[in-house]
């Protein structure tokens, strides 16, 4: 089975792709990422006084993480440009440009999901409380949430479901190849060495249900529109609305159960995860089923 706007997503390259390439060019994306991540945490390295864990997530701290992707975009901009000759639009899209009605669509779509999952969560255990933002603080810094949330995900987006896998397709026909390589690589990100096996399946099946989703919008429409809205959808709504999670907390106006306690049970884990599945399908009906008002494109 093939997706002709992804054919040519896939073909659309000016320069014959080879796996020294691409290499060369991670290897730059992970250079930019590396310098602008740091100086992002300069002013907690510099600082005597400052806890490098407060600072990140602290309100300002939180903003400067988040900006600090930016230095995604601008690797894939000098890997695009130097050694595959083409430029940037040509990694968003098989038109050269984002679809922003799908960016909107799976924003929307990712919204409602969104609310159901802490309604879901909720019934779990009921555990929700207000977080001591005010609210006109929290509108202050709404917009530099938005703008540096966009920067975070679309940079992932970028990457993980853009760059890596239009390249690999290229040179190598099989999903197993140019979808799951990406896929894990962006799933491992999100684990880290101290956790429990709970939190290792609820991270790796969670994430990866939404990655595989994500993956096959792009498939689809030949086009990170809609993957992009997705993931901006999901999170700002755990930045802004309801964090579940204390070092993302500084910017939310809730907060809710915590997802990443060291004492977290399997039950409750698992539960979770389901959750996770329930809400990623939705999703997903959301923007394929032929009579929902939010379908995405198909690239034609």
């Amino acid at each position: 089975m093939k997706s002709p706007a992804f054919e040519v997503y896939r073909s659309s390259q000016t320069r014959p792709v080879t796996i020294w390439r691409v290499l060369l060019g991670l290897l730059i994306i992970g250079v930019c990422w590396l310098a602008t991540s740091v100086l992002a945490g300069l002013p907690a390295l510099l600082g005597a006084d400052t806890d490098v864990a407060t600072y990140f997530a602290s309100r300002l701290g939180t903003l400067i993480t988040l900006a600090s992707f930016a230095g995604i975009w601008i690797g894939v901009w000098i890997a695009s440009r130097l050694i595959h000759k083409e430029p940037l639009a040509d990694v968003l899209g098989a038109t050269g440009r984002l679809n922003y009605r799908d960016f909107a669509k799976g924003f929307a779509a990712v919204a409602i999901t969104s609310l159901l999952s802490e309604i879901l969560i909720y019934g779990l255990e009921p555990r929700f409380e207000r977080t001591d933002l005010p609210f006109a603080t929290w509108l202050i810094f709404a917009i530099p949430v938005l703008a540096f949330c966009f920067v975070q995900t679309s940079a992932e987006e970028l990457l993980f479901r853009g760059y890596l896998p239009r390249h690999l397709a290229n040179r190598f026909r099989s999903p197993w190849v140019w979808a799951l390589l990406p896929s894990v690589a962006f799933i491992c990100l999100h684990l880290s060495p101290g956790m429990q096996a709970s939190q290792i399946l609820l991270v790796t099946v969670s994430i990866g249900i939404l990655t595989a989703l994500m993956m096959f919008t792009v498939w689809l429409t030949g086009n990170l529109g809609a993957a992009f809205g997705i993931h901006m959808g999901n999170n700002l709504f755990s930045f802004a609305l309801v964090a579940h999670q204390e070092e993302f907390s500084g910017l939310a106006l809730f907060r809710g159960v915590p997802v990443n306690e060291p004492g977290m049970s399997g039950w409750f884990a698992f539960s979770l995860v389901a959750i996770g599945v329930v809400c990623v399908s939705l999703t997903a009906l959301l923007l394929l089923h032929a009579r929902s008002p939010l379908r995405i494109s198909n690239g034609s």
